[in-house]
């Protein structure tokens, strides 16, 4: 099962779960650091969705 269905089965948001992860994980230490992470994760999947 991917992270994207896990986290509509949960209802929550996969851009928002993502950017939690990596700002917890201290590779990210600012907001808009963090902000900038869930943009890039958008456009990454928007990509995957586009090749579907």
């Amino acid at each position: 099962m991917s992270l994207v269905v896990t986290t509509r089965k949960l209802g929550i948001s996969f851009f928002e779960y993502v950017g939690e992860r990596i700002y917890e994980s201290g590779i990210i230490s600012s907001s808009v650091q963090k902000e900038a992470a869930i943009a890039a994760s958008f456009r990454t999947f928007k990509k995957y969705l586009d090749k579907q």
